[in-house]
């Protein structure tokens, strides 16, 4: 049988915390082969055709070599990683037209009255004026029609006087013109005897890099590893010489914290979460992990030939599921619907392999459940079959509604199946790492991504319906654990997850209903990035803007 496969960066990270997994991923693919599990990669060699089977969409694009094993590795990692700085997405500003006429100190009085913030800089030149904020606290005066959001920035700068400057100069008077003059957020002052510098929010293709009178980072690269020209660029913070923490409490992975309100997923509307959504959501796929602590799986069946439970043999399903459903119960990390009633529906082997007629075999036993079943997630890919398409088609018919992966060819995924069904809610993949809109978050490395930007390995075309997260993803694993896993295969089951919340609320809802309702509330490009998760990306190759995933749990 032909194989047509894509790759899995997977790495256990039970007991790790997800910065130290994300280094173990880059080791593992620079060290160690790909390991094939699922549609073929888009960079690799087409070995036809055939409709006999698909993979399990597992990973993006890379030059898989069928049959050859990988050893996924759990070790403690010898270079631990520093922590990121945050973002800072908490600078308000004055609009242009009222920097003449407004009495900027006044402003700001009145607005720490009428809205309770906290003012942490103010910043207030001739032709410049804006406030730094606590963070959050800029959600409030943006109601004020006087400001308008600052662009968001990540890490800082540290700009140093030159030496034969510092003896004659007052570091704050640098630090006012700098304001004045290049419109950065200054955040501390050094005013030393023989030391004097400034520190900004990061810009480094702000035109201060060039000003003479701070230490040119180019001319002397080995002052520091990160250097803009003149200041220095610190995206990370130290640490101190201890081991790795481990993950103790449950987290909330940036893919959810992307599709998600803030409010929804914390305090009391969290708390809903912790007895289950109710609602049933069936994972079309390689099996589920049964006795994994963090899933709640109802049923299992298989229809691989001698596989006699739904169990998980390779990994990939089990990671599925957790995106779509884990629990919310202070363990673990959550899914798009936690707690949803699992069905694990087995179609696919140990290998990633998955027929097609035993994926039909799987939907005919769904469609037999559908007046139990809700949601179905198929993160499988397979040469275009009719066949498969009519059978997902006449299942929707029956009241179930089907999400399923793009694929991860790079191409139009109307040439695939199950993706190419109309009746089916095609999801490809963007990269998000830090949960929010505006593209500030640290590039993927692993997959050669930035933040908020359209996944290379994602299917595209008129047949995608909505975009959501899909490059390292964190979620459950085999053997109770958990792993970073990337692909359009991980961009569906939140799609699933916000599908099963849907009908959660209003079981009646027909799947054409489900779908309005998601793409509804979906972000597209018209929609403001605010500096939370609601805002479009960038790179779609295509000229159908798809709405990316984004789910009020109040709205219908």
């Amino acid at each position: 049988m032909i194989n047509y496969n894509n790759f899995i960066r997977a790495l256990i990270i039970k007991n790790k915390d997800i910065v130290t997994a994300i280094v173990f991923m880059a080791i593992i693919a620079y060290v160690l082969p790909y390991y094939t599990v699922g549609g073929q990669g888009a960079n690799a060699p087409s070995d036809g055709q055939s409709v006999g089977g698909g993979g399990a969409g597992g990973g993006g694009g890379g030059a898989g070599v069928t049959g050859v094993p990988i050893h996924v590795v759990q070790r403690t990692v010898f270079q631990r990683p520093y922590e990121l700085l945050p973002c800072t997405q908490s600078v308000v500003e004055l609009k242009k037209d009222l920097i003449p006429t407004t009495d900027f100190p006044s402003l700001v009085n009145e607005t720490v009255s009428k809205f309770k913030v906290t003012v942490l800089n103010v910043y207030n030149t001739p032709d410049y004026k804006a406030m730094l904020l606590a963070e959050g606290d800029e959600k409030k005066v943006l109601q004020d029609p006087h400001f308008l959001p600052a662009s968001a920035t990540c890490g800082e700068m540290i700009l140093e006087l030159l030496p034969s400057l510092v003896p004659v100069t007052n570091i704050y008077d640098v630090a006012n013109q700098v304001v004045s003059t290049y419109h950065v957020k200054v955040v501390d002052v050094y005013n030393m005897t023989d030391y004097k510098a400034i520190v900004i929010l990061a810009e480094p293709d702000n035109a201060i890099t060039k000003d003479s009178r701070f230490i040119n980072y180019n001319q002397n690269n080995t002052l520091s590893s990160n250097y803009t020209g003149s200041g220095e660029l610190d995206l990370s913070s130290g640490h101190i010489a201890a081991p790795a923490p481990v993950l103790k409490e449950e987290t909330l992975p940036d893919s959810i914290k992307r599709t998600f309100t803030t409010e929804d997923l914390k305090g009391n509307a969290k708390s809903n979460f912790s007895k289950g959504v109710d609602a049933d959501i069936a994972i079309l796929d390689t099996g589920i992990d049964l006795n994994h602590p963090d899933l709640n799986v109802y049923r299992n069946v298989s229809f691989i030939p001698g596989g006699k439970t739904g169990d998980d043999d390779n990994g990939h399903g089990t990671h599925v599921a957790g995106i779509a459903a884990a629990k919310d119960n202070g363990k673990g990390v959550i899914g798009a619907a936690p707690g949803a009633r699992l069905w694990s529906v087995k179609v696919c082997d140990k290998a990633g392999e998955c027929k097609v007629s035993d994926m039909i075999k799987g939907i005919e036993y769904i469609t037999q459940h559908a007046d139990e079943i809700d949601v179905v997630n198929i993160s499988v890919e397979t040469p275009l079959s009719p066949a498969l398409n009519r059978a997902i088609s006449a299942s929707v018919k029956a009241g179930v509604t089907y999400v399923v992966a793009a694929g991860n060819y790079g191409h139009d995924a109307s040439t695939t199946s199950p993706a190419s069904d109309p009746d089916v809610m095609t999801v490809s993949a963007i990269a998000d790492s830090d949960g929010k809109c505006g593209g500030t978050g640290p590039a993927l490395k692993a997959h050669n991504v930035t933040d908020d930007s359209f996944a290379h390995f994602s299917n595209f075309g008129p047949s995608v319906a909505i975009a959501a997260p899909g490059v390292d993803i964190l979620s459950t694993y085999l053997k109770g654990g958990y792993a970073i896993d990337s692909g359009t295969s991980m961009a569906a089951p939140s799609v699933a997850g916000a599908a099963a919340l849907i009908k959660a609320g209003d079981p009646n809802m027909s799947p054409e209903g489900v779908k309005k309702a998601l793409l509804g509330t979906g972000s597209t490009p018209l929609t403001p990035c605010e500096g939370g998760p609601q805002g479009y990306f960038t790179g779609d190759p295509d000229q159908y803007k798809e709405p990316l995933l984004f789910r009020k749990l109040g709205a219908k």
